[in-house]
C-alpha cells in the first residue's frame, strides 16, 4: 500500500469481535431451505499511536429464508488488523488508505471466518462475493 514516499503494512489480523445466532437448527438442517445472505459493511479506523492504526472490518449478516423471509440465523463479526505507516505519507492519503486498501486485505480473512462459521454449524459454504472499498467508502476515523 504505498503513497509516494510511504507504506502502510500490515502488521497482525485478529477477530475482535465474533457473534452467531442459530436458533432454529436442527429444524432447518433437517428440514433443508433456500437462503439468501443479506451483509452490511462498516470500517473503523483508530489511530492508536504515531505510526499504528487498528483497523476494524465489521459485517453484519443474514441468513433469509427465501420462501418465508424469516431470519434463519444471524453472525457479527469484527475483523481487526494493526497496520503500521512506515514512511511520510500524509494525512489525507494516510485517510484514504486506511479507508480502502487495509479493509482490503482484511476482506479475504473476514470471508474465511464467515465461511468457517456457516460450515462448522452445519450450512452450506458461503462465499461472499468481491467488495470495492474503494467505491463504498464506508469507513470511520477517530484517534
Amino acid at each position: 500500500m504505498d503513497s509516494k514516499k510511504g507504506t502502510i503494512n500490515l502488521e497482525k489480523t485478529y477477530i475482535k469481535d465474533l457473534s452467531f445466532e442459530f436458533p432454529l437448527a436442527g429444524q432447518i438442517i433437517s428440514l433443508g431451505y433456500s437462503s439468501r445472505f443479506d451483509a452490511e459493511f462498516r470500517v473503523n479506523v483508530t489511530h492508536i499511536d504515531k505510526d499504528r492504526y487498528e483497523i476494524c472490518l465489521n459485517l453484519t449478516g443474514k441468513g433469509i429464508n427465501s420462501e418465508s423471509e424469516e431470519t434463519v440465523y444471524l453472525i457479527e463479526v469484527v475483523q481487526a488488523g494493526i497496520f503500521r505507516k512506515e514512511g511520510e505519507i500524509d494525512d489525507e492519503s494516510a485517510k484514504e488508505i486506511t479507508l480502502t486498501e487495509c479493509p482490503a486485505n482484511l476482506y479475504p480473512y473476514l470471508r474465511e471466518v464467515v465461511d468457517s462459521i456457516l460450515a462448522k454449524s452445519g450450512l452450506p459454504p458461503l462465499v461472499l462475493a468481491p467488495l470495492d472499498f474503494k467505491e463504498r467508502r464506508i469507513g470511520e476515523m477517530s484517534s
